[in-house]
């Protein structure tokens, strides 16, 4: 694994996320504000759509004529006539009013959802596009490292070897190119296939991959400009559907953003670890992916991601034993933080009795449970001079000063009169 471009790729998603949310904040009053001091003419715009797209019932139509409006009703002001030849409708005003000004209106009320769906639409759009270089890169990645099996049934026509030259890294180069365009581009690609792809098995991850899947699928409305959702959307499951539509639209709003991003955060985890990792024993990878988890996700307070990154981690089967509780008490600490009605489940099953001093002191620390908790850290920690003289398994047993000041389990902790007494 190219440890660069891994670093690079989650780089590129924390910056999307922190401009994206500057944009939503700084830009989400100003809007809320507009859509108040416009609240009525943004019910007359989705009343106006949908009378003109014919999308709407006898009895919703009077209904909104009798809304209030100034000193009178809605009525007052315009009037309703199905017109039997066309089986549509058509808006009259009755009487000249800016509100119901229909060219000055409709274009006020389009000029605000346009710049709402600016802010929401363009880092989902961004999202995908660091998906597709993403999955782009590791096929090439293992490809230069000599493994062409993912290309070796690729054809090339004569007429492209020609101009080609017949240069043996040119036409590698083309046919990679191609294989990830075939792969990655398309209104109907899903998941699934980069999975079979990549011969990695993710089985026990479908909720997740159906969520990106709805990810896709609405990336490819945004940049379509389609505002009907699609038949291949309504092929999602039920479970999904139910959750992101509500009246027969999207929801859209900053509480999806943050999912999405949660969800292709996984996504990059789940494939880096299914790939590097299930299959054979990778210290190596293991390292760098740990790192990644703890550094850019688990200690910037992501725990929804973090979670599921050690929950990957916890479950391969070649890991030692000292790994394996050291990811899962990360793993605790991320439900302490998420799900806490799971957290107290896990917490019943959990025997620290046996356990190394490190393990107990954890379970406490989750617990915010404060009794004897210096003792049991004083136990545990360790100089830097002594700290190096261990071995690297005994090194997980023990911690440094700074691990309190910086290890994410700590931060309740750091909070009480016990971390001022340590000190």
């Amino acid at each position: 694994m190219n440890s660069i471009f891994v670093r690079a790729i989650f780089n590129e998603l924390e910056m999307l996320r922190e401009n994206s949310w500057d944009n939503i904040e700084a830009n989400l009053k100003k809007y809320n504000k507009q859509k108040k001091e416009h609240a009525f003419e943004y019910k007359f715009s989705i009343f106006f759509k949908r009378v003109i797209f014919n999308d709407i019932t006898i009895k919703e139509i009077n209904k909104f004529l009798n809304l209030k409006y100034k000193n009178g009703k809605v009525s007052d002001y315009i009037c309703v006539k199905k017109e039997d030849k066309e089986n549509s409708f058509l808006i009259i005003n009755k009487k000249y009013d800016k509100v119901f000004d229909i060219d000055k209106n409709i274009p006020l009320i389009d000029k605000l959802e346009i710049q709402f769906r600016t802010f929401t639409h363009n880092p989902i759009i961004n999202l995908i596009t660091i998906y597709e270089s993403f999955i782009r890169q590791l096929i090439s990645y293992d490809c230069f490292e000599g493994n062409y099996d993912i290309v070796k049934n690729e054809t090339i026509s004569f007429e492209k070897l020609l101009s080609l030259n017949y240069d043996e890294e040119e036409i590698k180069d083309y046919i990679i190119k191609a294989y990830c365009d075939s792969k990655l581009y398309g209104d109907k690609k899903r998941i699934m296939e980069i999975v079979n792809t990549l011969k990695i098995d993710c089985s026990d991850c479908v909720d997740l991959m159906n969520e990106f899947n709805e990810i896709y699928f609405r990336r490819n409305m945004y940049v379509h400009s389609i505002y009907e959702i699609t038949n291949d959307y309504k092929t999602l499951p039920s479970s999904i559907l139910d959750k992101w539509i509500k009246s027969g639209d999207l929801i859209d709003n900053p509480q999806y953003l943050d999912h999405a991003f949660d969800t292709v955060y996984k996504i990059f985890l789940m494939i880096l670890i299914k790939k590097y990792l299930f299959k054979q024993k990778d210290e190596k990878n293991l390292l760098l992916i740990e790192q990644i988890i703890f550094e850019e996700i688990y200690c910037k307070r992501m725990y929804t991601i973090a979670r599921f990154g050690y929950e990957q981690l916890k479950n391969l089967n070649w890991i030692s034993k000292t790994q394996r509780y050291r990811y899962f008490i990360n793993y605790m600490h991320c439900l302490k933080n998420t799900d806490k009605e799971l957290l107290d489940k896990e917490l019943l099953k959990w025997d620290t009795d046996t356990d190394a001093t490190i393990y107990k002191l954890a379970k406490k620390l989750i617990k915010n449970d404060y009794k004897n908790i210096n003792l049991l850290i004083n136990k545990v920690i360790k100089n830097e001079n002594e700290y190096k003289k261990l071995k690297d398994e005994e090194q997980s047993l023990y911690i440094l000063m700074k691990d309190i000041d910086t290890w994410p389990i700590f931060e309740n902790y750091r909070e009480t009169e016990y971390y001022n007494l340590l000190k």
